[in-house]
């Protein structure tokens, strides 16, 4: 069992490799003063109840209280909060 263990850790020596991050961030970072349409956000409704409210037209989400959400794979569905 040592054998292994020590051919184990040589195998694992010989085959590691150096990772080597990126020098900075490729992506942008999103600015919440100019990227971001404040307006847009709201209204807010939760469970058929209007938390916030705008001038701006609401979706079309269900007003009951509780749903049951249908989840892929899993043949029950999951309560939740619409």
């Amino acid at each position: 069992m040592k054998e292994l263990v020590i051919l184990l850790a040589i195998v694992m020596s010989i085959t590691a490799n150096n990772c080597y991050a990126a020098a900075g961030c490729v992506g942008r970072f999103v600015n919440p003063i100019t990227d971001v349409c404040w307006k847009c956000l709201f209204p807010i409704t939760i469970a058929g109840f209007k938390v916030v409210s705008s001038s701006m037209p609401d979706t079309n989400a269900s007003g009951r209280l509780i749903c049951l959400c249908p989840k892929p794979g899993i043949p029950v569905p999951i309560p939740g909060i619409p």
